[in-house]
């Protein structure tokens, strides 16, 4: 798809994305629950906005142009948990930042007809 069209998300974009997601927190802790707490509260209207506002630039930016990973390092972070598999083994798992998953199911979505499209027949989880 042309770059342009990722690079004019709208912050209701992003809060469709939010109100979809569910999901744990990552290093923040800051699971989905806790993120649509405050987005639907009447009290935190101003934070909204600022946060919605907030993410939308980020989005916009990183949809639009490679950027370097040390700019976005915090983003990437991962809380990682051990879960025991039947085999007696360890499996790691990690747990990305809510913030990251927005972002990533918004752009997904908005490009989810390419996706389908260059995948062809092959399963894409979500859409």
């Amino acid at each position: 798809p042309p770059a342009t069209s990722l690079t004019h998300f709208k912050p209701q974009a992003l809060l469709r994305g939010i109100r979809r997601l569910k999901g744990s927190g990552g290093p923040s802790h800051l699971d989905t629950e806790g993120l649509k707490r405050v987005m639907g509260n009447k009290t935190f209207l101003k934070q909204e906005q600022k946060i919605l506002s907030a993410i939308t630039s980020i989005t916009n930016k990183i949809s639009a142009k490679a950027i370097n990973r040390e700019d976005v390092e915090p983003l990437m972070a991962v809380r990682m948990i051990a879960v025991k598999k039947k085999d007696s083994g360890i499996r790691s798992v990690g747990i990305s930042e809510v913030m990251r998953k927005v972002m990533a199911k918004t752009i997904a979505w908005a490009i989810r007809d390419h996706i389908k499209q260059v995948t062809g027949s092959r399963q894409c989880a979500g859409f």
